[in-house]
């Protein structure tokens, strides 16, 4: 997925300590996107993570950007129409706060997006108090990163409890990774417990992060999964693919049900393999 402009930014694992939003590094801002990192990275265990995979890619990108020079967010032409914030439960909550209050006075109108990673755990589970202080910096969003069912549940399914009572917007994304939810049925019965529990499937994301470091399902079969959900699942449960090409940038793959188009019509054909021919037919024009 592209934005046009430079609309969305990208903090990794929170600011810390903090410090005002205009002297976030900055390590790339091309095609719309910037990175935002703190100094020094944070280095996950990949032992210990739900899912190691999760925690390598994370680990990787710190690895792969923290080579690069980096400007100041001041440096970086905005203004901004969505921060995201990527792990940041990794800062103490008071931190936290301190770093989501100055970007919430700086950018006004953006769109927060906090991104937790369960398949690299909860770094810790935020208090009624903290919850309650993000919903006064609305819009803010949880994006949760969920990629197998067994991570909804303990700490985590308490925390989203907290947060659906508490009013705070939550939504999910699927991070496809060989043998963990690579096969038809495996990502059907995630992406409907998702919905159970009133989490959106917002995207399913592949690809190559840090050189040739992957998830092990390629192109062809992360789009096989996603389009087999068309049509046995509800719509409210099918992602969107996001093909990560390793340097930051992603790209949105839709299956193609066009089959055939010439100057007589137009097949499709659906997610039952049947095909469906629409004629081009001149229609008239609707009055003013």
């Amino acid at each position: 997925m592209q934005f046009s402009g430079h609309d969305s930014l990208l903090l990794i694992n929170g600011v810390k300590p903090p410090m005002p939003p205009q002297e976030i590094p900055c390590l790339r801002a091309a095609e719309g996107q910037a990175w935002l990192w703190p100094a020094p990275p944070v280095l996950l265990d990949e032992t210990h993570a739900p899912l190691p995979l999760a925690a390598r890619r994370l680990n990787a990108m710190a690895q792969t950007w923290s080579q690069a020079g980096a400007p100041t967010l001041s440096q970086v032409s905005g203004p901004w129409r969505e921060l995201n914030l990527l792990q940041p439960l990794h800062q103490p909550a008071d931190d936290l706060g301190n770093t989501l209050a100055k970007l919430r006075q700086a950018q006004p109108q953006a769109v927060i997006r906090l991104h937790v990673d369960l398949g690299v755990g909860l770094a810790r589970q935020p208090a009624v108090a903290e919850m309650n202080a993000w919903r006064a910096l609305a819009p803010l969003f949880v994006h949760l990163g969920v990629h197998h069912p067994a991570m909804l549940t303990g700490a985590a399914m308490e925390w989203l409890r907290a947060l659906q009572q508490g009013g705070v917007p939550t939504a999910a994304w699927v991070m496809l990774a060989s043998g963990v939810n690579d096969q038809p049925e495996s990502l059907k019965t995630l992406v409907l417990d998702l919905l159970r529990q009133g989490l959106r499937p917002t995207h399913a994301l592949a690809g190559h992060w840090g050189g040739e470091f992957g998830t092990g399902v390629s192109e062809a079969q992360a789009l096989a999964l996603v389009r087999g959900l068309r049509g046995p699942v509800s719509g409210l449960a099918v992602p969107q693919l996001l093909w990560e090409e390793g340097n930051g940038q992603h790209r949105l793959v839709v299956p193609a049900f066009i089959t055939a188009m010439d100057a007589d019509g137009v097949t499709l054909t659906n997610y039952q393999g049947k095909d469906w021919f629409y004629p081009q037919e001149a229609l008239p024009l609707p009055s003013l």
